[in-house]
């Protein structure tokens, strides 16, 4: 019976199996996968939007300084000024949550599909067990899952020092431009110095 089992592991899932998985909302999911899609469409945000962004939290910054007098001492008007100011700060951030709403969507639908299951829903009390996520910590897949992390944190902050080290240059020349151009060449630092990579 145990070699039975052994070899149902070996051959590949049968349909039947494939779609009591699905049904139980067990379909193949990337972290990685998400994240660099949210990664990348921000890095695309910046390079293209950067400076529409900047323009447009000046502007907001700005207005939201610049009380006019009768808002000063009317409640009413001053509840309608701030609310103007919030709407100005949603229209900047708004195409900043589409992006990472859509990159995440994408980045779960591009495995396992569309899977919506009640299963995957209810709570599962077996995973609560705390001498169990113990074992889970240490174990030779959490062990894994550590030494992954710790390189990849090694190479992204290698690449980091990297990217610094070449763009010194041009990160030294903003302190010699007009204060009002510096934050629409940083982000062009910025998504210049992702695409590099």
């Amino acid at each position: 019976m145990a070699d039975d089992s052994a070899q149902d592991k070996e051959l590949p899932a049968s349909l039947k199996r494939k779609q009591q998985a699905r049904e139980k909302g067990q379909v193949p999911r990337s972290r990685d996968l998400t994240s660099s899609l949210l990664l990348a469409g921000v890095a695309v945000a910046v390079f293209y939007g950067g400076s529409w962004v900047y323009t447009q939290s000046r502007t907001m910054l700005q207005t939201g300084l610049t009380i006019p007098a009768p808002a000063a001492h009317d409640a009413t008007q001053m509840l309608a000024f701030a609310g103007h100011v919030v709407l100005l700060g949603l229209m900047v951030l708004l195409p900043f949550l589409l992006l990472n709403f859509f990159s995440s969507a994408a980045g779960g639908l591009a495995l396992g599909g569309w899977v919506f299951s009640g299963q995957a829903l209810a709570p599962d009390f077996s995973r609560l067990d705390p001498v169990a996520g113990v074992q889970r910590m240490f174990s030779i897949t959490g062990l894994g899952e550590l030494g992954k992390a710790v390189i990849k944190a090694l190479v992204i902050g290698g690449l980091g020092v990297l990217v610094l080290w070449t763009q010194r240059g041009p990160l030294l020349q903003l302190l010699q431009i007009e204060p009002d151009l510096v934050p629409a060449q940083l982000a062009m630092l910025c998504a210049q110095s992702f695409f590099w990579l």
